[in-house]
């Protein structure tokens, strides 16, 4: 009387009684069992899923160990360059000096920022009045 314990092709009434191996194809798509009529495409589908995942968990592995081995290889230049900026920032005069005594460099800091600025804007100025000459000359 039941299908499934005949020797006969196996139908997909049959492999919808294994809930487990339904749900772990249908998880990725639809399967269409529908189409698949005999015992040799069923297990030809098992096998090349199951394949097809092991292949993909490899690949993803490669790609993070060649990530990761990409990122130690510049950590330490990373690592150099922040520790370069920190040297340099506290070898300024104004933060390597007690706080009430480094008013005085903070000030020249200030004066020598603001000439450089004001320089600036001189030079650019002079830039444009000399392209508005070559235009009208």
């Amino acid at each position: 009387g039941d299908s499934c314990s005949s020797n006969e092709d196996l139908s997909a009434e049959c492999w919808s009684t294994w809930w487990v191996i339904r749900t772990y194809f249908q998880a990725f798509s639809q399967p269409f069992f529908e189409d698949m009529t005999n015992y040799s495409s069923m297990v030809f589908l098992m096998f090349s899923w199951v394949v097809m995942n092991i292949i993909m968990v490899n690949l993803l592995i490669a790609r993070m160990s060649s990530t990761y081995s990409r990122i130690e290889k510049q950590s330490e230049k990373e690592w150099m360059l922040e520790y370069y900026i920190a040297t340099r920032e506290y070898m300024r005069l104004t933060t390597s000096i007690p706080i009430p005594f480094n008013v005085v460099p903070l000030l020249i800091d200030i004066a020598v920022f603001m000439i450089k600025q004001v320089w600036r804007t001189m030079k650019m100025g002079e830039g444009e009045r000399g392209r508005e000459d070559a235009e009208e000359g």
